[in-house]
């Protein structure tokens, strides 16, 4: 070329087209797919002075995933946007450090984990586990030393801040509150007996970011420290003080019993916060105390493993045998080579199917970095009370994208068992109104015979849309109505509760009753039954209706393109089924049988505008030996209505009744 650059490949209109080489005058060259002349697709760019990139590039850029290893050893793989890291990755320095966790914009940003090189002489190494903000530790974390020392708290712009317990190798401890580094406020020292145990603690001072050689203090600087007599106090007192500026100001040696409940907030970081956003979220925020306070921090800690564990397979393509792996690691709470220290007890995590769900995840455009972002941030979940009989328990993210949902041991054998005609299922239509799964976990927690098992699937109502009411519908009448006293605005409602019919935008009733006609097939042959419809209704949206009679109800819809002006609104490129899908909401009951008892049934006579989200859920009820056996002693006994009958008729009759309700 002109320039003295040159090209080898096809070329088209002036460009490079295709697979093609493109070296450069300066030395830097580029092998692999390039599109309107500039690097499109997989390939491999060299530059003169060493540093090499092997991944994919969008419009001359790296974008995706890819490696990049510089001339100096240090060495990047994981996700990329616009030429700078962004997403899941892990870099390597060349000081022996590593980070490996979120990046946002070239910087550590979200969950992650830091550890530096042990030095000469050292049998452990210092590490960083937790949340990160611009590069630096912010969020709630733990930062372990090789020493054995750790602190377990909050964090703010690289230095310990707010809420935290600070534990010395020996047992000894200070929860309490701390400013800048330094105890502010609040606080107790617990020592470890021993008969000659002398301690002294103070003035912490910890300022450790990504790419910075120094390494933090290991230890409190004892030139300023007050002395305390650990053998004085016993393993049964504390000592309670009151600190600024890391000065201890008052101090108390009490029994712990009498302190356990005045002092809670010193190690309930998020209880001020959860009290807060319970106020306006459906459901309950776990905070440190509650029943399901351990099990949230092990589902973070090892979805995070899970996840980082699989980027480096991003590019491996499915076998058969994938449906058959599962992974095991133990997460012991002090950490190990392969997992980070955490504040729950030591557990054993593993994960079922892992290549699978990666697929699926990937199929429905779930990004790597926000589904660890969601689930495993310093934000914590909300438990959800579940109005069903199985007794599950479902945790909700913060951000409202994702659901899990605990499991009986027969359910996960189930979906193990078909999860090869799922997948296919739901890759033959994109649009399937199926549940969607994102990944099958267990945890058993050491001392505990217990195993929990759970499910991690998409939320089906979003945070774009509040929802005023909700409605599980089977097309049954067996038991299918809210007693009115047990009415809540975030009560469940049934099918005997429902009096409107849902007009959807003009060519999307067909679709949607054919692809829930498609679902109901496929649910059929695995002999699945008992499953529902869930419908979550938001009033309010106008789709500018305007005053019609009750006898033009029938044929009353949202004008076509109603669905893309909402999906435009919050963000989507375009509409999908069952996703804040327009509709007309006109008074009319599906089910002429009247509920019992009163019930909390609305009726409008009016037209309203709404917005529906919906889906089948509960689909791991399968119809065995026991539901057959139910289904015929009911026949012979003469009942007409009853819940359990044979996954045929139970098609028909739940596609007989939203054929009427849409």
């Amino acid at each position: 070329l002109n320039d003295g650059d040159v090209y080898r490949g096809p070329w088209n209109d002036h460009s490079p087209v295709g697979y093609g080489r493109y070296s450069w005058a300066n030395g830097n060259e580029y092998v692999g797919e390039f599109h309107d002349g500039k690097p499109s697709g997989r390939g491999t760019y060299e530059w003169a002075h060493g540093g090499v990139y092997k991944g994919n590039f969008e419009h001359g850029l790296m974008h995706g995933e890819g490696t990049y290893t510089a001339s100096d050893g240090a060495k990047y793989h994981g996700s990329w946007r616009r030429g700078k890291k962004h997403g899941l990755g892990i870099q390597h320095f060349t000081n022996g450090d590593c980070y490996e966790g979120l990046w946002n914009d070239g910087v550590g940003h979200g969950p992650g984990t830091y550890r530096w090189k042990a030095l000469e002489g050292e049998e452990g190494h210092d590490e960083f586990d937790g949340e990160w903000l611009n590069g630096k530790m912010h969020g709630w974390g733990t930062l372990r030393w090789g020493s054995g020392d750790r602190y377990d708290g909050n964090w703010s712009v690289g230095q310990i801040s707010g809420s935290g317990v600070m534990t010395w190798c020996d047992g000894s401890s200070f929860s309490g509150r701390w400013k800048c580094g330094k105890k502010d406020g609040s606080g107790a020292f617990m020592l470890s007996g021993g008969e000659s145990s002398s301690v002294t603690r103070n003035n912490i001072k910890l300022s450790v970011q990504i790419n910075r050689s120094a390494r933090p203090k290991t230890s409190f600087d004892d030139s300023e420290g007050e002395e305390i007599i650990a053998a004085d106090l016993g393993n049964t007192y504390l000592l309670l003080c009151e600190c600024s500026e890391d000065q201890i100001l008052k101090k108390e040696v009490v029994e712990t019993d009498g302190v356990a409940h005045k002092h809670s907030l010193w190690t309930s970081p998020m209880a001020s916060r959860s009290r807060k956003v319970r106020k306006v979220r459906h459901g309950e925020t776990i905070y440190k105390g509650h029943g399901s306070y351990d099990l949230m921090l092990q589902l973070r800690v090892g979805i995070r493993w899970s996840v980082s564990s699989m980027q480096e397979f991003s590019d491996v393509a499915l076998q058969t045998c994938s449906f058959d792996v599962s992974l095991k690691q133990q997460f012991p709470r002090g950490g190990s080579a392969k997992t980070p220290p955490h504040f729950a007890r030591t557990f054993k995590w593993k994960e079922y199917r892992p290549e699978v769900f990666r697929h699926l995840r990937a199929r429905w455009r779930v990004d790597p970095a926000q589904f660890m972002l969601s689930l495993c941030g310093d934000q914590a979940l909300r438990e959800l009370s579940s109005p069903g009989k199985s007794g599950s328990v479902f945790y909700i993210s913060h951000d409202d994208q994702f659901i899990i949902k605990t499991m009986r041991k027969s359910e996960m054998v189930r979906l193990k068992s078909w999860l090869h005609v799922y997948y296919q299922h739901v890759h033959d239509y994109p649009e399937t109104l199926l549940p969607k799964f994102y990944g099958l976990y267990s945890i058993k927690a050491a001392g505990t015979a217990r195993k929990v098992r759970v499910v991690v699937m998409s939320n089906l109502f979003s945070a774009k849309h509040p929802i005023h009411k909700t409605f599980d519908l089977k097309g049954s009448t067996h038991g299918r109505f809210t007693k009115l006293e047990n009415a809540t605005p975030h009560t469940v409602l049934k099918d005997l509760d429902i009096s409107r019919k849902f007009r959807v935008e003009e060519g999307k009733r067909d679709k949607l009753i054919e692809q829930l006609n498609k679902d109901c097939i496929f649910l059929q042959k695995l002999r699945v039954m008992d499953y529902s419809l869930l419908v979550g209704v938001h009033f309010g949206f106008a789709h500018g209706m305007e005053e019609v009679s009750p006898s033009e109800q029938a044929s009353l819809r949202p004008p076509p393109g109603t669905d893309d002006l909402i999906a435009h609104s919050t963000g989507a490129a375009k509409s999908k089924l069952g996703v804040a899908m327009a509709a007309v909401s006109v008074h009319g009951r599906i089910l002429t049988k009247q509920p019992p008892v009163e019930s909390p049934i609305e009726e409008h006579t009016e037209p309203q505008d709404v917005i529906l989200y919906l889906g089948i859920i509960d689909i791991l009820q399968e119809y065995t030996t026991s539901k057959n056996l139910e289904t015929k002693m009911m026949g012979v006994m003469g009942k007409k209505s009853f819940s359990s009958i044979d996954p045929t008729n139970y098609a028909k009759r739940f596609l007989n009744f939203m054929s009427n309700l849409f």
